[in-house]
């Protein structure tokens, strides 16, 4: 899973292949371990490509999580700036 830029600003943008038809959900967890907002949640086979907005979240390191059949597959740190 590819996460950038990083440091963002306005937004994040994800790409991520799967080999096999699965279903996926992607968080954004703070640094505390809490899971602070629902990026994309859904099922596809091949290369997966999207973005979302940082414009709501304070400065500060995050991760971007993503679960496949509830276990965690792929963590990518980020770092949300405001400059």
């Amino acid at each position: 899973m590819k996460v950038f830029p990083n440091p963002a600003t306005n937004s994040i943008a994800i790409k991520f292949q799967l080999t096999v038809q699965d279903s996926f959900t992607i968080f954004l967890v703070d640094s505390k371990g809490q899971k602070i907002a629902l990026i994309r949640e859904g099922s596809s086979q091949g290369k997966n490509s999207f973005s979302f907005s940082a414009k709501g979240f304070p400065q500060g390191a995050y991760y971007v999580v993503m679960e496949r059949k509830k276990i965690c597959k792929f963590v990518s740190k980020v770092m949300i700036s405001k400059n």
